[in-house]
């Protein structure tokens, strides 16, 4: 029908998918690891209320450990995916 057709190989919808979890966690990194902290020094409200609770810390410690969770995942997709990618070489 003199249309081109465009067929993806694994190796490209592989190294996509590596892409996209590059993104994910670059997103995490910076919305977490800047947007979180800055939050709580901007926002005097929150701030206040997280001292009066007494539980800033425990919340500030299970805070970080999502953060870290949700970047040790992103960043194993990742590596899985170009794994995965550079296998098809």
């Amino acid at each position: 029908m003199g249309g081109k057709t465009t067929m993806t190989t694994d190796r490209e919808a592989y190294f996509d998918a590596y892409q996209e979890y590059s993104k994910v966690l670059r997103t995490w990194f910076v919305v977490y690891g800047i947007g979180g902290p800055v939050l709580l020094l901007t926002n005097e409200t929150l701030a206040r209320a997280l001292k009066a609770s007494g539980e800033g810390k425990c919340l500030a410690a299970f805070f970080l450990a999502g953060v870290a969770l949700q970047v040790v995942l992103a960043a194993l997709n990742k590596f899985s995916m170009w794994g995965i990618y550079f296998g098809e070489f």
